[in-house]
């Protein structure tokens, strides 16, 4: 069994979609609205964007979603961008690999791990 669908709440739908397109290449799929949009990553997984409606998301503080790199040059490269485009993010660390997290906008958490 794969697991190939999941789906998180966000304060904003459209930045959130437009993050993950733009910084770790997801491909939006199907309707697309301030309410809800879906994304498609390369392996045909499927994350789902639902709009927070209290405007107070409410999740573990170790929820994350996390995109695995083939090298501490992919991880380093995206921390780069990122940080060249205005994100605040601790620098990358070692742990179980080399990681750093950064809050998207739209109020969740990313990691980028090798």
């Amino acid at each position: 069994m794969k697991l190939n669908h999941f789906g998180i709440t966000v304060t904003e739908v459209a930045a959130a979609r437009i993050f993950l397109e733009k910084y770790f290449g997801m491909k939006g799929i199907g309707k697309n609205n301030h309410k809800i949009t879906h994304l498609m990553d390369d392996s045909g997984t499927i994350l789902s964007l639902f709009k927070e409606t209290g405007n107070n998301i409410s999740t573990p503080q170790t929820t994350h979603i996390g995109f695995i790199q083939e090298s501490e040059d992919s991880v380093l490269k995206i921390y780069e961008r990122l940080t060249k485009d205005g994100f605040v993010i601790k620098p990358p660390k070692r742990g179980h690999g080399l990681s750093f997290i950064v809050v998207a906008p739209g109020g969740f958490a990313v990691e980028v791990v090798c």
